[in-house]
Order: C-alpha cells, then structure tokens, then sequence
C-alpha cells in the first residue's frame, strides 16, 4: 500500500503546485505586474515561470552586492526563461540612501532587517526606473509553504500554531517600502487564494525529504523541476542577506563603531546592544530624528535588550526574539560581552 499512497500524495502535491501557479499568473495578470524582484530562488523563480506559462514575460530584477550568493542562480534561471534579467545598480551613495530609508520606514535598527530592506530598495527602486508598473516579490513563500529550515520538523499543530501567526500578520519589507520608493508591489504568494492552497496541501506537500535531505516548500519544488528548473527547484534555503550579499553591510557598519562610542551609546540610551552594527544603525536613526520606542508598561512583554514592547516574543526595534522557555536570540558580536563587563 505504501507505493500507491506515495503516488497519490504525489498527484496531490502536483495538482496543488499546478494550482498555485494558476494562482499566481491569474494575479499578476490581473494586476498588472509586469517585473518580478528576482532571486534565482523557489519563490521568484515560481513566479517568473508561472507568469512566463501564462503568457506574460515580467522583467527580471536582481540585487547582487559583493558576496552575494545569488547571482549565477539569478542568470541561470533568467536564460532558461528567457527572461530580460537587470542587476539593481548599488553604488555606494544608492547604497547609503537605501540604508537611510530602511531605518526610516521601518523603524528598526536590527542589523539583519535593516540589511535586507536595503537589498529590497536597491531592487525596487531600479524597477521603479526601469519603469515597471508593478513589481511581484516572493515574500510569503517561506510563510505559507514552510521554507523556513526550523519549520521542517514541525508535525500538525506546530504548523497549525505557525499559520495561526504568519497567515494574516505578517510583515514584509517590500510592502512597507514600495509607496515610500513610489511603486507598486505584490506578493502573489500571499493572496487569499495562496493561502487556501497552502491550507489545503498537506503538510507531505510542504516539508519532505530526498536524496536524503529535507526540503520545504515542496510542491513549489517539484513543479520547477517538471517546467524545466531543476537545478534551481533543489538550490538550498539562502537568507535574503545572504543571496544579496547584503551580509557585507553588517560587516562594514560593525567596523566603522569603537567600543568606546558603543559603551557611550548604550549609557545614554539605555540600551544593552547586542552588536556594534546595533550601535552604528540607532546613531543613524538618532540622527535623522528617530527615537527609541518608549519602555513597555507590560513586563512580560518587555524586550529584554531595549525595553521596548515585543510582539508575539519578538521586537522589532531590535530584533531580539524570546523563544520558549525564555531563550533570547539576536544578531550580536563581541560587544555584548564588553558592554557587560563594563556594566
């Protein structure tokens, strides 16, 4: 019985990603999205095919700073499309500019969003000049279809808890920073219908295991795979700063921040940073007229690194997060060790 409940599972799988695509060409077509913030990854690369299946041929855009992992996939991907693929300029003031407008939107001075919102305006704002009418993005992918790696072994009312928070409350940069750049973004991944079929599809669907490793967002997988994009349907997970090379940007801010400054800062502020990187964002924000959020009146949801309120464990002034039994997790270097020690 084993063997035919495999290949119906399969069929499902199958049937689902099918769906999916449909869902996703319907709606940039009916949006009118006509380039795609590209990655080389499953996500973008889903939805370049499936608008490309569809009859629409969305432009490419890609962000490839220095180190960034993304970009033979990018151009690999591209060709086999067919597709026009630009890389986003990132000269150094572009760069500067997009840093500026992260912190500004978001409000935010954790190194690892703020690296990767820089990323996304690099990518947005050379669609905007390209003159893309509206640019899709990935974003809800990972949400919806668990691509996240300590999602895979999850069983069902773990998944179950995880939707409960990321189907309708989830926040992605490229929402929040197309108005502020001045076009016009969707998430085709994130739509009433993408969250049925994420509902629907069984969690076999989603995580699975092969050649020995596991693997999420199956579905979306195993239909690359059939159009043609094998090797970009089984590339590994890759963090937007990563792909980006966005990663860079922590490094340099991090360097250009001494420890006395950071032990003056954190006096001043009252905050225990966790990263030099931390230190070089709030004096940017300080600068531009962006205080500290205000200490949370609630002590249990106090963020423990900068005492402002946390939602659902997390802080998004920060980026500290609480996980269960009180684990505290943030980016950080050697400097919160000395800022201890220092008192």
């Amino acid at each position: 019985m084993g063997g035919p409940s495999r290949v119906r599972v399969a069929a499902d799988c199958d049937r689902l990603g099918d769906e999916l695509a449909r869902a996703v060409a319907g709606h940039m077509s009916s949006r009118g999205c006509d380039c795609v913030l590209f990655s080389g990854g499953i996500d973008t690369s889903f939805i370049a095919s499936s608008a490309l299946e569809a009859g629409l041929r969305p432009r490419l855009v890609t962000v490839e700073l220095p180190g960034a992992s993304d970009g033979a996939f990018s151009r690999r991907a591209a060709e086999a499309l067919g597709l026009q693929l630009l890389v986003a300029p990132s000269d150094e003031e572009s760069m500067r500019s997009c840093v500026r407008d992260a912190v500004l939107v978001t409000r935010s001075i954790d190194p690892i969003e703020i690296a990767a919102d820089a990323a996304v305006c690099l990518g947005l704002r050379a669609a905007r000049d390209l003159g893309c009418r509206c640019v899709a993005t990935g974003d809800g992918g990972d949400e919806l279809f668990l691509g996240y790696p300590f999602l895979f072994s999850y069983g069902e009312k773990e998944v179950e808890r995880w939707y409960s928070r990321v189907l309708t409350g989830s926040r992605f940069a490229s929402r929040d920073l197309g108005p502020w750049i001045g076009v016009r973004v969707e998430l085709p991944l994130y739509t009433d219908e993408a969250r049925r079929i994420a509902l629907e599809a069984p969690l076999e669907c989603k995580v699975g295991r092969r050649d020995g490793r596991a693997y999420g967002k199956l579905l979306m997988r195993r239909r690359l795979e059939r159009v043609g994009l094998a090797a970009i349907a089984w590339r590994d997970k890759v963090p937007v700063t990563d792909g980006s090379g966005a990663s860079s940007l922590i490094l340099r801010w991090s360097s250009e921040v001494g420890l006395e400054a950071a032990i003056e800062a954190s006096r001043r502020s009252g905050i225990a940073f966790p990263s030099r990187a931390h230190v070089r964002l709030y004096l940017e924000a300080e600068a531009m007229g962006i205080g500290r959020p205000g200490r949370c009146s609630d002590p249990s949801a106090s963020c423990p690194t900068c005492g402002s309120c946390m939602d659902g464990g997390f802080c998004r002034f920060c980026g500290t997060y609480v996980g269960d039994g009180g684990t505290i997790s943030h980016y950080s270097d050697d400097l919160w060790d000395k800022l201890r020690a220092n008192g």
